[in-house]
């Protein structure tokens, strides 16, 4: 992996709860062009069930009692840039030189930009898990982390559209690939869909500006449902001293010994 790279926002209701943004980078000296296959998306919002997320809450439940995904008790589909863009890309080429004809070429797959992608997604998926991990051996704080894979490119990026049923080539800066992967820590419960982002390297600047503003509205968004976070919190240290106490008795007759934060 190229670049990883964190950025960290206070949620501003203790000194310790915090949201964090993971670029997982992969960069690319691409000597040939790039073309993505564009093909629309009837319900972007749909989009919402990609973005991948670890650590504390990824559900609340609110004050009636019901509970609901991270994504969609904020509503990211309003606002996450995955939800925003009615296209993407499943499909994508480029090209290579015939060595006994100097003028002829032809589309191929890469192996860099396979590698690339499978490298991402591993790597999201160990972070992911690593994160989780530090999540159920810590105490119930605020401590949300949110994934982005990103491909960058230095050479020229093209996405594909049909027009008219003329197939037509424009020079982008950013497309939205999607790439469906399965393991052995695949759950039926999240999405086996990745969303990744591919992008020119002189549009990283603005692509930063647009992660730290989708997470600056998390932020706020979790502030102001203060009172849903709260009863999470409330519910999970429950169930914690409960399995704690369950733990003991199976082990021993001596009685549990509590973390401070559970006490």
């Amino acid at each position: 992996m190229d670049i990883k790279a964190y950025y960290e926002v206070s949620i501003k209701r203790n000194d310790v709860d915090n949201i964090y943004s993971l670029l997982i980078c992969e960069c690319e000296n691409n000597a040939q062009p790039v073309v993505f296959f564009n093909r629309e998306l009837r319900d972007p919002s749909s989009n919402v069930w990609n973005i991948k997320y670890s650590g504390f809450p990824s559900e609340v439940i609110s004050q009636n009692g019901f509970k609901s995904p991270l994504q969609r008790f904020i509503n990211m589909d309003r606002f996450h840039h995955y939800c925003q863009n009615g296209y993407f890309s499943s499909q994508y080429c480029s090209f290579q030189q015939i060595k006994k004809e100097k003028d002829t070429w032809m589309a191929t797959h890469m192996e860099a930009q396979h590698d690339d992608f499978s490298s991402l997604v591993k790597c999201l998926n160990f972070e992911k898990y690593r994160n989780s991990e530090i999540w159920l051996n810590s105490r119930p704080i605020i401590n949300l982390t949110l994934y982005y894979p990103v491909l960058i490119l230095k050479g020229d990026l093209f996405i594909a559209l049909l027009i008219n049923n003329q197939l037509t080539l424009k020079k982008t800066d950013h497309v939205q690939f999607q790439k469906n992967y399965f393991s052995s820590k695949t759950t039926l419960d999240e999405s086996n869909c990745y969303h990744i982002d591919v992008i020119k390297e002189g549009f990283l600047s603005s692509y930063l500006n647009m992660v730290k503003k989708e997470i600056s509205i998390i932020q706020k968004k979790l502030v102001e449902r203060k009172n849903d976070i709260d009863i999470t919190i409330k519910y999970v240290v429950s169930e914690k001293r409960k399995r704690i106490e369950q733990l003991a008795s199976e082990s021993s007759t001596c009685p549990p010994k509590f973390p401070r934060e559970f006490k």
